[in-house]
């Protein structure tokens, strides 16, 4: 269930241990373990969700490692698509917002 509308200053966390991941050329399939469902996500999606899985990552510190990580230029990579990963990412339940590091 989604926990509602993306705030830039919540922290968001992804289990690793909860899916496995495989790659189909820039696909990734992601077997979510606690509702045996599995997602087709693109590389900038899977991305995110490596990254939340590492440690809990804000909007900003998110969008900056997804840069650094992918040798995107900030116009190509704004922060509102970054939120809109982070809303379908949410949704699904791969990531959830955490109070606290």
């Amino acid at each position: 269930m989604a926990a509602g509308p993306v705030d830039d200053a919540l922290l968001w966390k992804s289990s690793a241990d909860d899916w496995v991941a495989e790659e189909f050329d820039d696909t990734f399939l992601v077997f979510f373990r606690p509702s045996a469902e599995t997602h087709f996500l693109n590389f900038l999606s899977f991305g995110a969700l490596r990254q939340c899985a590492r440690e809990p990552q804000n909007m900003n510190s998110l969008t900056l490692n997804l840069r650094q990580e992918f040798d995107i230029e900030d116009a190509e990579l704004p922060l509102s698509l970054v939120k809109s990963v982070v809303e379908q990412l949410d949704d699904t339940g791969l990531i959830k917002p955490v109070t606290s590091k």
